[in-house]
Order: C-alpha cells, then sequence, then structure tokens
C-alpha cells in the first residue's frame, strides 16, 4: 500500500503485527530538559525549564513516526518518546537535544488519545512539525530566527499532511492550540496557519505535476 493511499483513522492492527515491540533501554526515566536543550514546544510556551517522566511511545506514535519518515525517506535520527506534564503545562509536544541525544516527546495527555489503532490528522501534524526541525537542520545550525524556524516546520508538515492524503482543513486541525497573539518564540497563528497552507500547497502542485 503506497502511504499516498492511507487514510487516518484506518486500522493500525494489521500493520502492527508485522512489526515486533522493540526493546526500549529505560522505559520509565525522569529527564530534566532545560531551555538551552529546547528546540521547539509545539504550543507556544517562551520559557522551558523542567523535569519530565518519559514513558516509551505508544505504537500510534511510532506508527506515525514511521509513515512520515518512510514518505520523505529518512531513517529517523531522534528518539521519541511520550512525556507526562503537570496539569496545565503542556507544550503538547517538543523537540529537543539532551547530552547530545535528540529527542521528540510528546505530551501523553494530549496526544494519541483517540481509539485504539487510530490516529487523528492533528497528531500526525504535531509530530511531522517536530520532525520538521530535526530534518531541516534547525536542531544543529542555529542560523534562523525562532519564528523563521516554526514556520519552517508548519510548512514541512503541511507539505508530508498533504502527501499522506489530508485536505487542506484536516492539515489545518494541528493549529488547534496555536496562540493567536504569538510570542518571542512563536509566530501568531494566522502566520502558521499560511505556512501550513503553503506547504500543503507546494505538495498538490508536485503531486498534480506527476500525474
Amino acid at each position: 500500500m503506497k502511504l499516498i493511499d492511507i487514510v487516518v483513522g484506518i486500522s493500525l492492527v494489521s500493520l502492527m503485527q508485522l512489526v515486533p515491540e522493540p526493546a526500549i533501554a529505560g522505559e520509565q526515566e525522569s529527564i530534566h530538559f532545560s531551555g538551552s536543550d529546547i528546540v521547539c514546544t509545539f504550543a507556544a510556551r517562551p520559557k522551558f525549564d523542567k523535569e519530565v517522566r518519559l514513558t516509551k511511545p505508544s505504537r500510534e506514535a511510532r506508527k506515525s513516526v514511521e509513515w512520515l519518515s518512510d514518505h520523505v525517506g529518512i531513517h529517523p535520527n531522534f528518539q521519541v518518546m511520550a512525556g507526562k506534564f503537570e496539569a496545565g503545562a503542556s507544550p503538547v509536544a517538543f523537540a529537543a537535544i539532551h547530552d547530545k541525544a535528540r529527542f521528540i516527546v510528546y505530551d501523553v495527555d494530549t496526544m494519541y488519545q483517540s481509539a485504539k489503532n487510530t490516529v487523528t490528522w492533528r497528531d500526525l501534524g504535531v509530530m511531522a512539525h517536530e520532525m520538521g526541525h530535526h530534518i531541516s537542520g534547525a536542531t544543529t545550525l542555529g542560523t534562523k530566527t525562532p519564528h523563521d524556524g516554526e514556520l519552517e516546520a508548519d510548512r514541512a508538515a503541511g507539505h508530508l499532511l498533504r502527501l499522506l492524503g489530508a485536505s487542506v482543513e484536516q492539515a489545518l486541525s494541528m493549529a488547534s492550540v496555536f496562540s493567536s497573539e504569538g510570542s518571542f518564540t512563536h509566530p501568531p497563528r494566522d502566520e502558521r496557519e499560511d505556512a501550513i497552507i503553503d506547504g500543503w500547497e507546494n505538495a498538490e502542485a508536485l503531486l498534480q505535476a506527476t500525474r
């Protein structure tokens, strides 16, 4: 099955049966992520300095990363983990480098909460955004402003979701937690939505040109 034909919400049971459950070292550990570790928090949070309890990701989260990575032909250079945050302080997800190891950490209480063996477009969009930071080099180059880096990751997410079959409305579902005003680190919602649409339209043009 081509990834472009996958409909989000499809049962993952048959796919998961082909993938043995991996052994993940440190299935539950706490890491203190300082502000200098954090490359991006998905929600607009200008400061981040906290202990995060990490556990292994759900199968749905792992499949999300596999779908997205396979579609751009890369091998993930980061570790995906689930995180537990205190109530009212969730970044939704974040990308980080801690002790030279790359992470994408998602909030176990706000992501992958739909029916078992299903993945929502919002979940895929958040993960695609965080992957965009690692793939683009924003985690190492330091040549982009915070706003430029966020918009670049939003475009990458919109592009990838279109390649997976999302409509514009489905791609924009990730924007529900964006701040309308923005912050020092994050552009306002309208700019981020425009970036998602721009990425989606670029992918649509590519698909039309290759048909």
